[in-house]
């Protein structure tokens, strides 16, 4: 058992990069760590309601990460850009609540948490002018 357990958690081992052993009278493991943002220059955001649950309310994890094909504990699935478009960027003929879709929606490449600043709108200003009138016959 001993053997099974420091092979497991030993260097190579399946639980290595995210548990470590510590060699005392009691074997006793760290916890899990994992980062809070593996994307340190993206800002997807979890708490988004549509990125939480199904169109029925129920958790959707697996929605977006491929956890059932995944064939190893260190793969990290991330969704591809594919589950985004499912919403973003969409037309609401396509999906009844669309979700913008430029780069800044999730990328920021300044600083982390904090959106890439907008370029200025131009300044349009309104001047009147003369629009010619069409004549129509009854």
């Amino acid at each position: 058992a001993v053997n099974t357990v420091g092979g497991a958690f030993g260097p190579r081992g399946a639980c290595f990069d995210c548990h470590t052993i510590f060699r005392t009278p009691t074997i006793r493991f760290t916890p899990v760590r994992l980062p809070g943002d593996f994307l340190s220059r993206g800002a997807f955001d979890h708490s988004v309601r549509e990125h939480r649950v199904d169109r029925q309310g129920q958790p959707s994890c697996a929605q977006c990460h491929a956890a059932a094909t995944s064939g190893s504990a260190t793969d990290l699935l991330l969704p591809s850009v594919s589950e985004c478009v499912e919403c973003h960027g969409q037309t609401t003929a396509r999906s009844p609540t669309p979700a913008p879709a430029d780069c800044e929606t999730c990328h920021s490449f300044h600083a982390p948490s904090h959106p890439t600043p907008r370029p200025p709108r131009p300044n349009f200003s309104a001047q009147p002018r003369l629009v010619p009138t069409v004549q129509t016959t009854p």
